[in-house]
Order: structure tokens, then C-alpha cells, then sequence
């Protein structure tokens, strides 16, 4: 109505990991509620996701929620509590449309929540392919995820680190999110994910 379509922009969004908000989440946990937030808010649209906040305050108060939202725990303080995740995101999703008939699924139960992002990489002119996944239900699922293209990585949300994983591999998907990468090939039947 007022000329906005397809500009969405989340101008605040975020969890405390402490303090007396019923939002509290556990800075274990917390990774998982910002990967699976920026996932769900790209694959409605938003063009821009603002994070609230990037540092936890310096003084915190135990009952203070405010001082809990930060990605990272305080600007002297580096550890991050949500920052690699954040990152990964940013980094993958940025650019990428996602397509809600990738990955094929094969008799994996209704609980699983995948998501497949594809975009054009401006340097090499090869696909990039992003598969998100995690389970919604209590105990974890074991799948067989087959990819197509090259250079196959799973990245860790808590850590940021990534480790080369087979183009046809059998992972475990409970609720921290599972992060894979890729490149090249087709985005047309990229992954199938099914049961071992």
C-alpha cells in the first residue's frame, strides 16, 4: 500500500542471555536462536537484519536484561556468544535466494527444517550453495545428505570453524542448526537429503 513491497528491514532483533526477560536464552543455546532467526527472517524476504546488540554492556546486572543482548559478551571481552553464527549468515545469505522445493527430501520425518539458499559468487562466477538444517523435535536425527559440486564444508555456529566434508555424507541434525557449503554445479537438484 505504501510502495514498501519487498523491502523489508529488521531494524532489532535479538535474545538476552541473561537478566529477567522471559526471551532468556542460555548462552549455549543462544547460536542456534540467532541462526535459525536469520534464516527464517531471509527466507520471508528481509533485505536487512540488524542485530540488537553487537556487545553485552561492561557492567552487567544479573537482573538487567538489557545488558544481556550482545553477540559478543563485552568490547573487552571478545568471546563470542552469537557472533559466528551471525556471521556465517551474513556471509552466506547476503545475496542468495532461497528455493523451497531444494533440497529433495526422502522419508525424513516432518520435525527436520531444511533450507537451501543459492546464489552467483561475483569472483568466480561458480554457484554458491547453503544448506541449513535442524531438527525441531527432542532427539536428534541421523540423514544421508548427497550434494552436488565441490568443495563441500560444514561450518560450526558456535566456533565458525569449517571442516571439508564428502559430496555424499550421513550427519547428525538435532537443534544447533547444521551449516554446509558448496560450490558449483547446478542449483537444480544440488542436495537430497534422506535416511541413512
Amino acid at each position: 500500500e505504501y510502495g514498501f513491497g519487498g523491502k523489508i528491514w529488521i531494524t532489532e532483533v535479538g535474545y538476552p542471555t541473561g537478566g529477567w526477560y522471559p526471551t532468556a536464552v542460555s548462552e549455549k543455546k543462544f547460536p542456534a536462536y540467532v541462526m535459525k532467526t536469520f534464516t527464517l527472517l531471509a527466507v520471508r524476504g528481509a533485505r536487512a537484519i540488524l542485530w540488537y546488540e553487537l556487545f553485552d554492556s561492561e557492567t552487567r546486572s544479573k537482573s538487567n536484561s538489557e545488558d544481556y543482548f550482545g553477540l559478543v559478551r563485552s568490547r573487552s571481552d571478545y568471546t563470542s556468544k552469537g557472533a559466528n553464527a551471525f556471521a556465517l549468515c551474513a556471509k552466506y545469505l547476503s545475496g542468495s535466494s532461497c528455493y523451497a522445493s531444494q533440497p529433495r527430501r526422502e522419508k525424513v520425518g516432518g520435525a527436520l527444517k531444511s533450507f537451501y539458499f543459492n546464489r552467483n559468487t561475483d569472483q568466480t562466477d561458480e554457484t554458491g550453495h547453503t544448506l541449513i538444517l535442524w531438527n525441531e523435535s527432542a532427539f536428534a536425527q541421523k540423514l544421508r545428505i548427497t550434494m552436488n559440486g565441490g568443495g563441500h564444508l560444514s561450518h560450526d555456529p558456535v566456533s565458525g570453524a569449517a571442516v571439508a566434508i564428502p559430496a555424499e555424507t550421513v550427519i547428525k541434525v538435532g537443534t544447533m542448526p547444521v551449516f554446509i557449503t558448496w560450490r558449483g554445479g547446478s542449483a537444480d537438484g544440488a542436495a537430497r537429503i534422506s535416511a541413512p
